[in-house]
């Protein structure tokens, strides 16, 4: 009898102290985790000349085009997503000149701020550097280097190569060549000039070639075209003289011309130098020629000086 009644003591008790004590059922836990930064990728890197048809690792550029577009179009992804890039920065670079050096109009220039296309997802973007090249630079291998950094700045960077094509243009800048009026029987007592100016980005030599001469109105009567002489740079002594050559119909070329391109040492500040030099002309009357205004034409055309 007294264990039945002990145990029935205690039941009241043990009932009172569940009601009072709470249960530990549950916790919560604080989950961690660093996310590293993922450095951004670069990818299809390519250049070439603005409007490109079909894509050949080949840049053309115009003559006398003071502006030439290149594009150089690349891919970024950051895995961290595309608010964590940052505007790229590129260089287009003449193969053997450094990346990091300054900018010049021959071989070097810059664009730190280039600009994204479209977005290709959320952590992709396409992005597209513009250069504007000068006709005077060298031809040859060029490299668009790409560099993007991220938010913390983490850099990684990737590049592309094409050949910049050598170009070939010539200005003259006179009209005309006049030699007035002579008498027959007489020669050019002075030459005339004409300035040749080299338009492109490689040295050239000059092709010459021309008409007979017709009386004008009447075009009755010929002037020779072989009665036209030139010589470089200067005429010493008599039509004919040491260093000249007669006009022909045919084209012959002036092969020791040697009209250099422009260099950037010429002066980048003022892109409106021009490298050029002179071909002089001589005319002879013969004998009998008959009287009239005479007039025909001349060609001068730049060619390659290897």
């Amino acid at each position: 009898m007294r264990a039945r009644a002990f145990i029935i003591t205690l039941f009241p008790l043990i009932l009172i102290l569940l009601l009072f004590i709470q249960p530990f059922l549950s916790d919560v836990l604080t989950a961690k985790v660093s996310i590293g930064n993922a450095k951004p990728q670069v990818t299809n890197v390519h250049v070439d000349e603005a409007h490109a048809t079909s894509p050949d690792n080949t840049i053309q550029i115009a003559a006398h085009n003071y502006r030439n577009e290149v594009w150089c179009n690349f891919t970024v992804t950051d895995n961290n997503g595309v608010s964590d890039i940052k505007t790229p920065k590129a260089n287009l670079t003449r193969v053997g000149t450094s990346q990091y050096a300054a900018d010049d109009s021959d071989v070097h220039y810059s664009n730190n701020s280039c600009t994204y296309n479209y977005t290709v997802n959320g952590n992709t973007l396409e992005f597209r550097c513009i250069f504007w090249v000068s006709y005077w630079a060298d031809n040859g291998t060029w490299s668009c280097n790409v560099s993007v950094p991220d938010s913390q700045t983490v850099n990684n960077s990737e590049y592309d190569r094409a050949n910049l094509s050598g170009v070939i243009g010539i200005e003259v800048n006179e009209s005309e060549i006049s030699y007035g009026t002579l008498a027959v029987g007489q020669d050019s007592p002075t030459s005339v000039s004409t300035t040749i100016y080299n338009t492109g980005n490689v040295m050239i030599d000059v092709r010459v070639n021309g008409t007979h001469m017709n009386d004008t109105p009447a075009m009755t009567n010929l002037l020779y075209v072989g009665n036209q002489t030139y010589n470089i740079s200067m005429y010493p002594g008599a039509w004919g003289g040491t260093g000249s050559a007669q006009l022909t119909r045919s084209p012959v070329t002036v092969s020791n011309f040697n009209l250099d391109d422009r260099e950037s040492t010429d002066g980048d500040s003022n892109p409106f130098i021009i490298v050029n030099k002179t071909l002089e002309w001589k005319i002879r009357i013969p004998s009998g020629q008959a009287s009239g205004s005479y007039s025909g034409s001349v060609q001068i055309d730049g060619v390659y000086s290897p």
